[in-house]
């Protein structure tokens, strides 16, 4: 089950990313791969099943096809209920703990609850994205998260 939800997460996110888009023709494809930790380093695998405790990584592939240099491209994607950012990742990214409408590094984010606020943790993380400087025409290149299976 948990995995079924990865996939719809990831067919949600390989349509929303482009819906985020700033300019057309920029492609974009997703895909999700399981951490098999060894001696030699991690190998990524795709993954048949997944169990809490799994570590996956979230990759969104981007292509420039315009023919111009495109400035400040913005790719976000959501994070899935189902999955907490590990620390290195959300520790390095640009988050959003309220759906994507604020941004920021998870250090300088709060969360409102019925009484209170507090400081953001890695489970509040609803979406994270990275801000392309400048690509230019036929570039491509590859962003990632890595994600723990609740």
């Amino acid at each position: 089950m948990i995995f079924k939800t990865l996939l719809a997460a990831a067919a949600v996110t390989s349509m929303a990313v482009p819906a985020l888009a700033q300019n057309d023709p920029i492609e974009l494809s997703s895909q999700i791969q399981l951490v098999q930790p060894s001696d030699d380093g991690d190998t990524l695998v795709s993954p048949d099943s997944v169990v809490p405790g799994d570590t996956l990584v979230f990759q969104t592939s981007y292509s420039n096809r315009t023919g111009e240099t495109v400035t400040d491209f913005v790719v976000a994607t959501p994070v899935p209920p189902s999955v907490t950012l590990t620390m290195r990742s959300a520790a390095n990214l640009d988050v959003s703990v309220d759906g994507g409408t604020g941004w920021g590094q998870l250090a300088d984010l709060t969360v409102e609850e019925e009484t209170e606020t507090r400081a953001a943790t890695a489970d509040d993380v609803t979406h994270v994205r990275w801000i392309i400087a400048e690509m230019a025409p036929d570039a491509e290149g590859t962003v990632q998260y890595r994600a723990i299976v609740k």
